[in-house]
């Protein structure tokens, strides 16, 4: 990612719970959510916990500056993987994780697999091509950068 620009960087993850991008009756339960704005120089880290689907805890705290750093690193190798050019379809990395990167207000990357349940249609051409993109190599770099983003926050709260 290009860091000559000072707009802060925001990754959000979503958790959810088994079953993200599969057909069936209920669409999956959000597990978690992990927000992180970063200009490089520390930051902020909100975590919401949800229980049967419902809001649980909140917990906030300052990201330091070497967290921030690795953040934007991993952020840096998430950018390098296949990105959907469509939102929807299967859970192609396997991660049940939704994930947004943004800096500023723009878009950077994105990766949002359909909900599940019954709304669950068909892949489209895009979303087909895009599962024909990602390796193997891509989903364990996929499931190793969520990981190691989730540990850099975890040590801020």
């Amino acid at each position: 990612m290009n860091n000559s620009d000072d707009a802060p960087v925001h990754v959000t993850l979503v958790k959810y719970e088994s079953g993200l991008g599969r057909p069936g009756i209920m669409a999956p339960r959000v597990s978690s959510t992990v927000e992180i704005t970063t200009g490089g120089s520390g930051g902020r880290v909100v975590k919401r916990s949800y229980e049967n689907g419902r809001p649980g805890s909140v917990q906030e705290g300052d990201l330091a500056t070497d967290s921030a750093a690795t953040v934007l690193a991993l952020v840096d190798r998430l950018c390098a993987l296949p990105a959907q050019a469509t939102p929807g379809g299967p859970d192609i990395f396997g991660a049940n994780t939704a994930v947004a990167v943004r800096r500023g207000r723009e878009p950077v990357w994105g990766y949002n697999p359909g909900g599940g349940g019954c709304v669950v249609a068909a892949p489209t051409d895009d979303q087909i091509q895009h599962q024909l993109a990602v390796t193997d190599s891509h989903r364990t770099a996929f499931v190793d950068i969520i990981s190691h983003i989730y540990r850099a926050s975890e040590a801020s709260l």
